[in-house]
């Protein structure tokens, strides 16, 4: 029982840091970047 919320848990977390990664890239957050879109040049 115990094992199966431990596996959902981290499939989910592991999800969540895929989309976090996809979002945001690999770069450390910062709240001056996340509230400002890119610009391209």
């Amino acid at each position: 029982m115990l094992k199966a919320i431990k596996s959902a848990l981290s499939k989910f977390l592991n999800g969540l840091a895929k989309s976090s990664e996809k979002e945001f890239g690999n770069e450390r957050l910062d709240c001056c970047k996340i509230d400002r879109p890119k610009k391209n040049n």
